[in-house]
């Protein structure tokens, strides 16, 4: 199922390990998806020696695969420390830029919609 799920989000490519999902509610039409990544070890970017897990941050992106369907994911990103320096770090967010609520694919799904000149960003939502 969880391949299912992948393929039809277009989330292939990622090192997705966990994916759960469900409806808020039979009348409203939004999936929520929670996902979690692979755990792999992750070096300190500022000494470049081992991390451990510190704490799971949620992230929520708007992923507007589907027209009428509103879909967010909610990315489970690690944060982690650092054994030597005690520095913490962030785990690298593959689904959208930093900084940004909407994942790539949705901002793809905007630019092209908006490649039509009477298209306003307002319709695109």
């Amino acid at each position: 199922m969880i391949n299912d799920i992948i393929k039809i989000l277009n989330l292939k490519g990622y090192d997705i390990d966990i994916v759960k999902s469900y409806l808020e509610d039979s009348l409203s039409n939004e999936i929520k998806l929670h996902i979690y990544l692979n755990k792999r070890d992750l070096k300190c970017p500022y000494c470049g020696s081992k991390s451990k897990l510190k704490e799971y941050r949620i992230k929520e992106l708007k992923h507007s695969v589907f027209i009428d369907v509103e879909c967010s994911i909610f990315f489970h990103n690690r944060r982690m420390i650092c054994i030597e320096c005690d520095k913490t770090f962030m785990e690298n967010n593959p689904f959208c830029f930093e900084g940004h609520k909407a994942d790539i694919e949705t901002e793809i799904s905007m630019l092209n919609q908006l490649k039509d000149f009477k298209m306003t960003f307002k319709k695109c939502f």
